[in-house]
């Protein structure tokens, strides 16, 4: 039996289907996030803060099966542990109001799960935890301040001055940048008239200002998001004092940058020695100036470690035109594979990667069979 006065999952942008970060990566990790387990069973209510989706999806395009199959789990499962959900539309150029397929796998499956895709600005009571909740989509309206206006006309049609919950899908002025004019929420507003949380989805880094929860983007879908990523899970305690916690998505897809600017060829070619440690299929970015030598490289280094996505951005520090002049070719000999080597070269490969000595030698047995 629940013990608490409510427990609230709030995950945002998730992104399915994006092109980098894969919809089976993203989808391995929420089944970790949100196992069919007593844990999950807590949970009262989980919140998913927009951005379901990275873009609009087709019948035959394989995401497509694969985030049903994902959504049909998620809410049996749910039904099973008695977990309400509330979907909120995101940004109308990645959502597409594909999350209608919460609603549609609910029917056609005959779950029954209590679940609903929250398409326009609202006010829902929620019985059972006798909790209001304010839904505010993404660009419900062009200016902030009509939708501002909005929000207090909706307070006024349901006779009450605040509402216990905000979920909502945009930004906050403190979330941005000084330098960046983007229209955008007052946290000071929404703060007036929300008792609880406010959580909301849009910008990918987690943060907490006052009772502002942003969950952050669930995994990592680009370059500038090298931070841990994962969800929130907070627990209210009716005035005994509330539980925040930050749940790490531990095996959030890396992206990794590594600013070589300025640096002879040694050093840069040293500093990313690490790449060998991290998994296969991580998204790595060198930094450096224009006339950096380790830019002239890149091919050579996609040789090297062939299994890494490689990218580089030009910063604006300069280097001497002597280091200009340093030949990579001659940093990095490459190595000829044959049937004799093979079995030795993977096998070290296999032991750098895997540290479970269980699952080490079941690896080395399924590789002495495929050799």
């Amino acid at each position: 039996m629940k013990k608490h006065k409510l427990k609230v999952a709030a995950v945002g942008d998730i992104h399915l289907g994006h092109p980098n970060t894969t919809t089976r990566e993203i989808i391995a990790n929420l089944r970790k996030a949100f196992p069919d387990s007593a844990e999950t069973g807590t949970l009262d209510l989980i919140l998913l803060e927009g951005d379901v989706f990275d873009r609009l999806l087709t019948l035959p395009d394989g995401n497509s099966f694969e985030i049903k199959g994902w959504i049909n789990n998620f809410l049996r499962m749910c039904k099973r542990r008695n977990i309400v959900v509330r979907v909120l539309e995101g940004t109308p150029s990645h959502d597409w109001n594909q999350s209608r397929l919460f609603i549609s796998c609910n029917e056609d499956g005959e779950i029954g799960a209590d679940v609903k895709h929250v398409t326009d600005l609202s006010i829902e009571y929620l019985e059972q935890f006798d909790s209001t909740i304010l839904y505010v989509p993404d660009e419900w309206e062009a200016e902030p301040d009509e939708t501002w206006r909005q929000v207090n006309v909706l307070l006024k049609e349901n006779f009450i001055t605040k509402v216990d919950f905000a979920l909502m899908h945009g930004s906050f002025e403190y979330q941005l940048p000084a330098h960046v004019k983007l229209p955008s929420h007052t946290a000071e507003r929404y703060l007036s008239i929300v008792k609880h949380y406010i959580f909301i989805g849009h910008i990918h880094r987690h943060t907490r200002m006052d009772r502002i929860l942003a969950a952050g983007s669930f995994d990592r879908l680009a370059h500038g998001e090298e931070e841990p990523k994962g969800h929130l899970r907070v627990t209210i305690n009716d005035g005994l004092g509330d539980e925040i916690v930050f749940v790490e998505n531990t095996g959030a897809k890396i992206y990794k940058s590594y600013d070589c600017t300025g640096l002879p060829i040694e050093a840069a070619l040293s500093k990313l020695d690490a790449v060998e440690l991290l998994p296969d299929n991580s998204y790595i970015r060198i930094i450096a100036a224009a006339e950096d030598p380790i830019l002239t490289g890149l091919d050579t280094l996609r040789m090297k470690f062939p299994l890494m996505c490689w990218s580089s951005k030009v910063s604006t520090r300069s280097v001497s035109g002597k280091e200009m002049l340093v030949d990579m070719r001659s940093k990095y000999t490459g190595l000829r594979i044959d049937e004799k080597n093979l079995p030795a070269l993977l096998e070290a490969r296999l032991r750098n990667k895997v540290e479970d000595p269980t699952l080490l030698a079941a690896c080395l047995e399924l590789l002495k069979g495929v050799l």
